[in-house]
């Protein structure tokens, strides 16, 4: 949790943005038998709890505002974040929308001309 593995930060905020809108829905998935043999206590039953939007924002959020957190990473968040604003769109949370632009246009003013440049671009999309 030190942001270290810039690498697996990087395809942990894709896989966010690519599919962020399934972590708002439960989840139960049931092994078979074979697959793993500890799971008798439960029937090898594996629940995941529906999360709210704003807790997906929240992670992404938390690791693109690391003050180490490489530009290649920062760059995947305003990605994930223009694809959660579409993902989201039908969602009814207009807060989180709201939240999802104004993330993308703090990036408008950056040092970083590429961050800069993806910044605008992505706010005209949405």
């Amino acid at each position: 949790d030190d942001g270290s593995q810039h690498g697996l930060l990087a395809v942990g905020i894709w896989c966010i943005g690519e599919y962020g809108d399934l972590l708002l829905k439960p989840y139960t998935y049931t092994h078979q038998a074979s697959d793993v043999a500890n799971f008798s206590s439960n029937g090898g039953l594996i629940t995941f709890h529906a999360l709210d939007s704003s807790s997906v924002i929240d992670t992404i959020e938390h690791v693109a505002k690391r003050h180490a957190c490489p530009e290649m990473v920062k760059q995947r968040a305003l990605t994930a974040y223009v694809k959660l604003s579409q993902r989201l769109a039908n969602s009814g949370d207009q807060a989180a929308l709201d939240r999802l632009r104004q993330l993308l246009k703090n990036q408008n003013m950056s040092h970083s001309l590429e961050l800069q440049l993806r910044s605008c671009e992505y706010s005209a999309l949405v």
